[in-house]
């Protein structure tokens, strides 16, 4: 039966892969900054601003890393930080103001190396920054936000694409990803709300939409609790263009009426569209219609929808069309394994 027409909502579900997106990464070119090498050390000198660390493999020129010590001395705007490169944070956010300054690598004892081992490529990365954006746009009953058991739904399209903007971290790539998926929303309720009958004007369009609840579905907790802390979003954020974002979203969902949900990466169906993984969950909720924010929910769609998998791999191999055993393959075409 179709979604009663009072009772049917327009929502998405959005995701980002920080990192993953193959593209030209985003080394630093050699002009006013400038590598000078002496007997024990690589120092880079930085003369053009910057509000980043820097990482000895974000050059095409310099040293080879494994001839490196893992210490790490910045010299910026007379003061200094010594860390270690080598880390997770071998590329992070110095300061918000830019700084001038420079950079310098201790060198291996002759004959020592820097094991690979010991190298972490987060670095790899972060000098690719390209993130891929996807997001799912639904019709769906509206018992589907408060419900713990599957509800009715309509994926009416899909979104997978590289984010024009390059980000530092995943909060930054989650909250780009989620401000295209709640453009695409807005398109889909005006529709809707036009259905319905109501009558939109220019000046007052954010409170017709509003009447007609929606929600946008993340797995992303860092952007979920940034959207529901009363704070400062400069405060949440390292980079000033992600606060920025992130004040955006928070004051278009309070206009529009959009409830933000967080659930389990586990349970999301939008992470085909971001990293390289199997969708035939995906499908199987697109071919039958029906699912849920909950945990238990999904619990209950997965099992049903692994013995499917089960059974049609083993009836496949004798040749068969249908397993016979039992009622969930009935709607699920093949193509779904």
């Amino acid at each position: 039966m179709p979604i009663a027409i009072e009772n049917l909502r327009a929502g998405v579900i959005s995701d980002a892969s920080w990192g993953n997106s193959q593209g030209q990464r985003n080394l630093e070119k050699d002009g006013l900054d400038h590598w000078e090498e002496t007997e024990t050390q690589w120092i880079r000198h930085h003369v053009a601003p910057r509000t980043t660390t820097f990482h000895p493999a974000a050059t095409e020129t310099g040293p080879d890393l494994h001839d490196l010590l893992p210490s790490r001395l910045t010299i910026f705007n007379g003061q200094t930080l010594r860390d270690d490169w080598t880390t997770t944070k071998g590329i992070t956010t110095l300061q918000q103001d830019r700084w001038t300054g420079k950079t310098i690598f201790e060198k291996q004892p002759q004959g020592k190396k820097l094991s690979h081992d010991n190298i972490n490529e987060l670095f790899l990365q972060l000098l690719n920054t390209s993130s891929q954006g996807g997001s799912i746009l639904m019709y769906y009953d509206k018992s589907l936000e408060d419900s713990k058991d599957p509800q009715k739904v309509s994926i009416v399209c899909w979104k997978s694409t590289r984010l024009k903007r390059k980000t530092i971290n995943t909060l930054s790539a989650e909250c780009q990803s989620m401000v295209n998926a709640v453009g695409l929303a807005h398109w889909h309720r005006f529709l809707l709300v036009e259905a319905l009958g109501h009558q939109l004007q220019q000046e007052d369009w954010e409170r017709a939409l509003a009447t007609v609840p929606y929600v946008v579905v993340t797995d992303s907790k860092s952007l979920f609790d940034c959207l529901n802390k009363t704070v400062c979003t400069y405060t949440q954020a390292d980079d000033k263009r992600t606060a920025i974002d992130i004040a955006i979203l928070k004051d278009d969902l309070g206009l529009s009426g959009g409830h933000p949900r967080w659930i389990e990466g586990a349970n999301t169906i939008a992470d085909p569209l971001t990293k390289k993984m199997r969708g035939d969950f995906l499908r199987g909720v697109a071919n039958k219609g029906f699912w849920t924010l909950s945990f238990a929910g999904h619990q209950k769609l997965r099992s049903e929808h692994d013995i499917l998998l089960l059974c049609i791999d083993c009836e496949i191999k004798k040749g068969n069309t249908k397993c016979g055993r039992c009622e969930s393959c009935i709607g699920f075409p093949l193509f779904l394994h």
